[in-house]
């Protein structure tokens, strides 16, 4: 996860995204907040609530 600010920048597509959303949920064992996550991916809190 530190590595992210080294890294060049990438546009995902919505699969990509989504896959990412759940990885961070299961990874962080759903402590982290649907808030914090969307800002990490920069979609909106409602984006999210229709991912899960």
């Amino acid at each position: 996860m530190a590595a992210y600010g080294n890294l060049q920048p990438v546009i995902w597509n919505e699969q990509e995204r989504r896959c990412a959303v759940i990885q961070i949920l299961c990874i962080k064992g759903n402590t982290i907040s649907n808030t914090h996550v969307s800002e990490l991916l920069g979609i909106d809190r409602r984006r999210v609530t229709e991912l899960r």
